[in-house]
């Protein structure tokens, strides 16, 4: 597909993810020889899964399980990461792993224990690198590509990343799908006869019922049994939501689709003027900490801003939102143009409720009440009747990770 040459890291640009990567764990293990402890690559850089332009790298740091079993090895290597780089970021999670950024390149520094099986496991981290050793064992070089394709379309439907904020496919399942179905184009013809709990056992672990047997969450729609660790479901973040968008959209593929998250302003100003709406956009700076919880927050204050557009009686045509998941970015929405009228219809109880009609009326005793189908009304002014007014205001309110 020629979407492979859009996604497909160059050599160049492979060479210097190589080289920026190589200093960088050297650097680290000259520190960590300290502690006998190990720094290597992993995540889709090592994998050979990773996109064109995806600068972020993931580094493991392996402790001795014997030794450091009962230990906080966060805690242990944040002191070794102070004494050679006084910049790193600590993110917070199950067990805390650290970022450092250098030029266009994010380094993600993530302890884990040396496990070899795993009954081993203290964190779900400590298998990280086992996804990663089954990638490349099963992977050839061409299925790697066309894992590139399915995260590039699953980033055009918004559907990429198991975060809390998204509830979507993670590169992982992405990758033992494409393992599953060999290519893309296969995976989308396979995917159209999926139904509700649909069950991917790549390796074959259950021969009957697997409900019985996996830890699957309750409202997983997709259980894609992990080949490293078969009581987990690796889907286990995915929405009914989302699942039942994926289906729609392979069910309707077409190559355009590739494309469809791109945000493009002169389609918008299109679309606005063909559908009679207004066009706006609201820049914002989100605050520092773990994407996952500032991704959330995100969507919470876009969700709070159009609650209050639809709650003002305006109607919103098409919304959207974009972030460089690091500290800019922008929401925008298509909304009905035209000014409301002065008043709107306050309804209340219905006529026969005569307790209600009485606290009703005195409540609204300075103002004239009215029946319409049963039911009193007053007409009360708008406190907006453009949706500009609306937004100027919401901008002016403080939200937890979010500044306008």
């Amino acid at each position: 597909m020629k979407i492979l040459q859009e996604v497909k890291p160059s050599k160049k640009e492979e060479e210097d993810l190589k080289k920026i990567s190589g200093i960088f764990v050297r650097k680290l293990n000259m520190q960590l020889k300290k502690i006998n402890a190990l720094a290597v690559i992993g995540g889709s850089f090592a994998k050979g899964t990773w996109l064109k332009g995806d600068h972020d790298i993931d580094i493991y740091v392996k402790f001795n399980y014997l030794k450091y079993k009962d230990k906080k090895i966060d805690d242990i290597l944040e002191k070794q990461l102070a004494f050679t780089f006084s910049d790193y970021v600590r993110v917070h999670g199950s067990r805390d792993y650290f970022q450092i950024k250098r030029e266009k390149f994010t380094f993600e520094i993530v302890p884990i224990l040396d496990i070899k099986k795993e009954e081993e496991m203290k964190n779900i981290t400590d298998m990280s690198l086992f996804h990663v050793d089954f990638v490349k064992e099963n992977l050839t070089a061409k299925m790697k590509n066309e894992v590139r394709i399915l995260k590039s379309y699953l980033k055009a439907l918004k559907l990429y990343g198991a975060e809390s904020y998204i509830k979507g496919f993670s590169g992982y399942v992405s990758e033992i799908l494409i393992y599953r179905y060999k290519s893309f184009k296969k995976l989308v013809e396979g995917s159209k006869e999926w139904k509700m709990k649909e069950v991917i056992d790549v390796m074959g672990y259950y021969k009957g019922d697997v409900f019985d047997k996996i830890n699957i969450e309750k409202y997983s729609p997709l259980i894609v049994v992990d080949p490293v660790q078969k009581e987990r479901n690796a889907a286990a973040a995915l929405s009914v939501k989302n699942f039942n968008e994926f289906l729609y959209s392979v069910k309707n593929f077409n190559e355009r689709q590739f494309s469809q998250s791109r945000i493009d302003i002169k389609y918008l100003r299109k679309l606005s003027k063909e559908t009679g709406t207004e066009l706006f956009f609201i820049e914002f700076k989100s605050g520092e900490g773990k994407e996952d919880v500032v991704g959330s927050k995100i969507l919470k204050v876009l969700k709070y801003i159009k609650e209050r557009i639809l709650v003002n009686d305006f109607h919103i045509f098409k919304s959207g939102w974009v972030w460089d998941k690091e500290e800019k970015g922008f929401f925008w929405f298509l909304v009905n143009k035209e000014n409301l009228p002065v008043f709107k219809k306050h309804f209340g109880p219905p006529i026969w409720e005569v307790k209600h009609c009485d606290v009703f009326v005195k409540k609204w005793e300075d103002k004239k009440v009215y029946v319409e189908n049963n039911c009193l009304y007053v007409e009360k002014e708008r406190k907006y009747r453009r949706v500009l007014d609306l937004l100027r205001d919401v901008k002016k309110e403080k939200f937890d990770k979010v500044k306008f």
